[in-house]
């Protein structure tokens, strides 16, 4: 899959690859902020009408959330 990111909002991802003396290689990595996945097994009703579902929340600091909902919604 490819995703563009070259836009202002996804900047802090891409970094530039240096070699030991500090000169740009031209190469790029992509560094992803730091998240949790958590699954949650949600239900409705009682007895044989249970319904059950599972659901996935995806946890980070405040500070990369934007980041990282913008890199899910490109995804």
């Amino acid at each position: 899959m490819w995703i563009d990111l070259d836009d202002e909002e996804s900047a802090p991802l891409i970094h530039q690859v240096k070699d030991k003396k500090g000169n740009p290689t031209g190469q790029q990595k992509n560094i992803l902020p730091f998240f949790d996945l958590y699954s949650k097994e949600v239900g409705d009703r009682n007895g044989n009408e249970r319904v059950t579902t599972f659901a996935y929340e995806i946890r980070t600091s405040p500070k990369n959330a934007n980041m990282l909902k913008n890199l899910l919604c490109k995804i």
